[in-house]
């Protein structure tokens, strides 16, 4: 009987070991369709990376001609104008919020209103 056992854990054992491997090999087989439809059938390019030297030289020809700086000038301009805007109302916003009567109950634990609305 303890044979038997035996037997049977060491079919289990093979079992899942043929499993594992299907599994695996299942695996494999559809990521390389996966790759074979995506590169073949619908026209994806195998590296979008361009080349670096290439970079490198048109790099170096706008900073020379000095293209970007109009687009830097605008950047730059937006980027004062958001912090104006979100300063001005955070400030403007944060008065209001702390004038107010939840504001002056919530952040004074000693006063009558805020034991109101324990």
């Amino acid at each position: 009987m303890k044979r038997d056992m035996k037997t049977t854990k060491a079919g289990s054992k093979r079992d899942n070991r043929w499993a594992s491997r299907a599994v695996q090999a299942a695996f494999v087989l559809r990521r390389s369709r996966r790759l074979v439809c995506r590169h073949e059938l619908w026209a994806h390019q195998r590296d979008p990376a361009a080349e670096p030297v290439a970079v490198y030289y048109e790099l170096t020809d706008v900073l020379v001609s000095g293209e970007f700086i109009e687009d830097l000038r605008v950047d730059a301009h937006r980027a004062l104008v958001a912090f104006s805007i979100s300063s001005t109302l955070g400030i403007t916003l944060g008065f209001l919020i702390s004038r107010s009567q939840y504001s002056s109950a919530c952040s004074s634990p000693c006063s009558p209103a805020s034991i109101r609305y324990r």
